[in-house]
């Protein structure tokens, strides 16, 4: 795809349509890495639980971006000690990462 650098995505990124082919690629190479259902991210080391709870409002304004950040996490404004984050959305999925 052309315009794609793995150099410029954030470091953790929800990937989609538009550039699916090129990630695949960068993963194939070593350049990137799966960390879940179309996550992927650039920092080869580091433990994903480290890379998910670092970037977790990103991950849920790409994975829900009508969300409404509520109840303890909006207080907070860190995910609950156990990894939960609550939202209103009107997706009725459950997301684990």
């Amino acid at each position: 795809m052309p315009g794609f650098s793995v150099a410029a995505m954030p470091e953790v990124f929800v990937s989609d349509a538009e550039f699916s082919k090129a990630v695949s690629g960068a993963v194939a190479r070593g350049q990137l890495r799966k960390l879940g259902s179309r996550l992927y991210t650039r920092n080869l080391d580091e433990e994903p639980e480290r890379l998910v709870l670092r970037n977790w409002y990103y991950l849920v304004t790409a994975y829900y971006p009508d969300a409404l950040v509520t109840d303890r996490t909006a207080l907070e404004n860190q995910p609950a000690p156990d990894g939960s984050v609550f939202l209103i959305s009107d997706k009725k999925r459950e997301t684990v990462l």
